[in-house]
């Protein structure tokens, strides 16, 4: 099996279009795959449940199969970050390689689409984040190395680029 790691030098550069273009591609060669989303920030409502907003996209455009909590088995809603700080959090990490171990069982290949930017979760603005979730100390790199992803594909789009062709 091969885990195929899309990361970004900045959010908003094309991680889940690139992750579409992929699993698109996958599909249509024939392999088996999956599509998995560690954590995500855009908690929505979907029918009875909560999930992140690239997730339900994702499963809808490709008609994966996989139940929404094994795409992003992690979304960082309010109530969750309310615990955290109330000291009831959940074991994040471990979540995290759990459902990494059983996404990827069977497939030919796991696109993972890791956060918005290479250093997320070692920023000042997560400080006080970093010492509520110890899972945040390290930077979500770190952590997807820790999965044992050795391949990597960095996205990245300059904002200027953005505006061309609109």
């Amino acid at each position: 099996m091969i885990s195929l790691l899309i990361h970004a030098t900045a959010k908003n550069s094309g991680k889940t279009l690139l992750a579409l273009g992929m699993g698109l591609k996958f599909r249509a060669d024939g392999y088996t795959w999956g599509y998995l989303k560690p954590v995500g920030w855009i908690p929505e409502q979907n029918h009875d449940e909560i999930a992140d907003r690239d997730a339900i996209f994702m499963k809808k455009a490709l008609d994966l199969k996989e139940p929404l909590e094994e795409i992003c088995p992690v979304v960082m809603t309010q109530d969750m970050i309310q615990s955290s700080y109330e000291g009831q959090g959940q074991d994040v990490a471990k979540k995290i390689l759990d459902t990494f171990r059983s996404v990827h069982q069977n497939k030919d290949i796991l696109i993972v689409e890791g956060a918005g930017s290479l250093f997320e979760g070692l920023s000042s603005a997560r400080e006080e984040l970093n010492w509520r979730w110890p899972w945040m100390r390290r930077s979500s790199s770190s952590i997807f190395i820790g999965m044992g992803l050795p391949r990597s594909i960095l996205s990245w789009m300059s904002r200027s680029w953005q505006g061309i062709g609109s």
